[in-house]
């Protein structure tokens, strides 16, 4: 079974106003470049997936 099958949101989770902060954050980046540009997009999705599934405490906009 993927890792990916085990991720269940709820409310309790994840914050509106955290979801709200990383997709500011994610805007910001399109309209003045990366926050990592030494990092590929597999590895940016990798870091989002393991906060949804909370092996990561930190979300991506958190962590670096």
């Amino acid at each position: 079974m993927s890792r990916v099958d085990d991720i269940r949101i709820n409310s309790d989770d994840i914050s509106i106003q955290e979801m709200d902060d990383l997709e500011n954050w994610c805007d910001d980046a399109e309209n003045e470049g990366s926050h990592y540009p030494g990092m590929t997009y597999e590895q940016g999705i990798r870091d989002t997936l393991d906060w949804l599934s909370g092996e990561s405490g930190a979300a991506p906009h958190e962590g670096g």
